[in-house]
């Protein structure tokens, strides 16, 4: 589809983007979705519907999930990580530890941490200084951090 229409399309002639995208959909629904394509022998429309109750939706929330921006960020010694210049607090457990990040680049109030089979583990915040100063803590025996294994 997109190789048939910017092969036939006069780039100079659009005043607009609007203008385009009105063209496009002409493209769209008279050249492309609702002609005979001969390695389907049906139009792409026919073909859709034939088998539209087949098609599995997505909540939003799934949705959004998909487009999370992926990093890998090391845990530091007093369980931070850095994202953008603005540090998460994370659960002790992961000190020294390589960590999946997923997060939005659209909103840092939260990220999550997501394991080697893909599953979201844990929910992360934005540090906040002044209460993280007032929080007790038990002592970390920092040679349990990370499974046991010493960091290079």
């Amino acid at each position: 589809m997109k190789d048939g229409y910017i092969n036939s399309t006069d780039w100079n002639s659009f005043v607009s983007l609007e203008h385009l995208n009105s063209e496009f959909q002409v493209f769209l629904c008279d050249n492309y979705s609702n002609k005979v394509h001969s390695a389907i022998s049906d139009t792409p429309r026919n073909r859709f519907l034939r088998d539209s109750d087949k098609v599995k939706y997505k909540t939003e929330v799934e949705l959004d999930s998909c487009f999370l921006h992926r990093v890998t960020r090391k845990v530091n010694n007093d369980a931070t990580i850095q994202l953008h210049s603005k540090y998460f607090e994370v659960p002790q457990k992961y000190i020294g530890q390589r960590l999946n990040i997923r997060y939005s680049q659209m909103n840092l109030d939260e990220a999550f941490i997501f394991n080697a089979s893909n599953e979201k583990t844990d929910t992360v915040f934005p540090l906040r200084k002044i209460d993280n100063s007032k929080v007790k803590r038990s002592a970390i025996d920092y040679s349990k951090a990370n499974g046991g294994v010493a960091n290079a």
